[in-house]
């Protein structure tokens, strides 16, 4: 407070502007906690239903974790806000509030973390709150695919978070690497830090392990051969990584042996054929990260309102280009001329090489689609090269003075921009609140959902309506178990009335079951049937 009233008599202009960047990020995050509180249910996909999902099972069931009640995924849980949203539900009963606070959580700590790394390295306070606000922008230009979206406003800030708690560690340890000496705040921080590599490596399969600690350790690996000395392989800082990447190997092992598989997406070396793709894909995927460039989906004309948004983005998207180069200059000129290094800004410039240098080799994609998401680490280092960058122009520069108000005011209309766009493109028009009303007219306490085109229902109603099951059956007459809970796994066990969702077409349906079921009503292009009693045996379907 001190310092913003001597601002304000220093300066009124400057002060009014670390007034308006202030503002603008409180607003933006109360926005994003309004969505994960009040929208969430409209917003519901794929991925973050499982997220969701699993707090319930497990809020509702009791325990830590049941590999007997939830099946294996890419990854299972714990180096996500399940861990902080877990205990929140046990008290409140609403999944939507517990992430929402959970998110919030875990959110303001990896801004004060963010904070913490900047005043050391003594950042100017406005050219915090700019990185600040570039951090809590949602960057939703690409439209919000809500069936299972994974941009970064999914994997950082909203709905489910998948990447929140690697985030939140990524700035922990920048917080020591940053550090002089290793005081008793620094201690604590390495304690925690510590324990949230452990639970990473719980939760997260080799992926996760590539993406977050591979390029720590390259940092360290870097370093020492540029200082040409021993020491600097074992020094203080390079000792934390190594401990951290024990720990996070260790969790991996832990969760193993307690039953968690691991399924990892990086099944493969690029081959020669796909290699320059994948290379193009890195700066491409970059790009979307800061919804700098349209997708196929989202594709229009530069003066079209929505062409002019990307013009913004475009914008900040070339700050953060130049600020990584003037980086690369800066650090390797000083190397050079007077062999001084800073190893902070090394370590983010070498983070972002190996990241791009590590997933150009590795076959990352999910089908035809290349997963951006594993460049949020080097986006993270991107956004305090931004820093750097701006506090190293002369402040009477007009052109930093300049700049610096065009960035702030690019990032208030990318906010508003997604903001309008996450708030308009909902699962509203799928009617699952009807769906739910329905459904709860029954007494049916088992819901099957056949059919690969009724997936995203069965997804989306198991999180909606918690008491009863949802089964979904695939057009190959094969039970889904990825990404979902395992109650009546045999449904043979079941006893009682059961309805059937279908989405029109029944012809892969055996009519010795289909005859047992009575059309009840149609809801969006989807059919809904009801049966008194159970006639579908799941384990004899998936033996034909």
């Amino acid at each position: 407070m001190k310092s913003l009233l001597a601002g304000y008599r220093e300066n009124r202009i400057k002060f009014v502007f670390t007034i308006l960047l202030l503002g603008c990020i409180v607003s933006q995050l109360l926005i994003t906690l309004y969505f994960n509180i009040f929208e969430a249910d409209i917003h519901l996909g794929i991925d973050s239903s499982w997220e969701y999902l699993k707090v319930i099972i497990v809020g509702d069931n009791g325990g830590i974790y049941s590999t007997k009640l939830i099946s294996d995924t890419t990854a299972p849980w714990i180096s996500r806000s399940f861990i902080l949203a877990l205990p929140l539900y046990m008290v409140t009963g609403n999944i939507n509030i517990s992430y929402a606070i959970a998110n919030l959580i875990i959110t303001l700590l990896t801004i004060y973390f963010m904070v913490s790394v900047m005043q050391i390295k003594g950042f100017e306070l406005n050219t915090i709150l700019i990185v600040l606000n570039m951090f809590a922008c949602p960057y939703l230009l690409n439209y919000y695919s809500w069936h299972n979206d994974l941009g970064y406003f999914n994997c950082v800030l909203g709905m489910a978070a998948y990447y929140n708690l690697i985030v939140l560690y990524i700035f922990m340890a920048f917080r020591i690497l940053v550090a002089q000496e290793f005081l008793k705040k620094e201690k604590i921080i390495i304690g925690f830090s510590y324990a949230l590599s452990f639970l990473i490596g719980i939760g997260a399969g080799m992926s996760m392990l590539a993406m977050v600690f591979l390029p720590l350790l390259i940092t360290r690996i870097v370093l020492g051969f540029i200082k040409n000395t021993k020491k600097a392989f074992f020094d203080k800082h390079s000792i934390y990584i190594y401990i951290c990447t024990g720990f996070a190997l260790l969790g991996q092992l832990v969760g193993l042996l307690v039953g968690m598989k691991y399924k990892s997406s990086l099944a493969s070396w690029s081959t020669t054929e796909n290699i320059w793709k994948n290379i193009g894909n890195m700066f491409s995927g970059f790009m979307r990260l800061f919804a700098a460039i349209p997708t196929d989906e989202t594709v229009c004309a530069p003066t079209s309102k929505a062409g002019i948004l990307f013009v913004f983005s475009i914008i900040i998207f070339t700050i953060v280009i130049v600020a990584v180069v003037y980086a690369l200059i800066k650090v390797l000129g000083n190397l050079i001329k007077n062999h001084n290094l800073d190893d902070f800004k090394m370590s983010l410039l070498v983070i972002m090489a190996s990241t791009f240098i590590e997933f150009s080799l590795l076959d990352t994609s999910y089908g035809a689609v290349f997963e951006d998401r594993y460049l949020i680490f080097a986006m993270m280092c991107a956004l305090i090269l931004v820093g750097y960058f701006i506090d190293s122009l002369d402040n009477t520069l007009l052109f930093k003075k300049v700049g610096v108000v065009v960035l702030f005011l690019s990032v208030v209309c990318i906010d508003l921009g997604s903001d309008y766009i996450y708030k308009r493109l909902t699962n509203e028009e799928y009617l699952m609140d009807q769906m739910v009303s329905l459904i709860d007219e029954s007494d049916a306490g088992l819901v099957y959902a056949w059919g690969k085109d009724t997936g995203i229902y069965e997804h989306c109603l198991r999180v909606y309506d918690n008491k009863r099951v949802y089964k979904l059956i695939g057009d190959n007459n094969k039970v889904n178990r990825w990404g979902d809970y395992l109650y009546y796994d045999d449904s043979s066990t079941y006893e009682g009335a059961t309805m059937l969702i279908t989405n029109g077409d029944i012809s892969f349906i055996p009519s010795n079951i289909m005859e047992k079921y009575e059309l009840v009503d149609t809801i969006h292009g989807v059919d809904f049937y009801y049966c008194k009693d159970n006639p579908i045996d799941t384990y004899k379907l998936e033996e034909k």
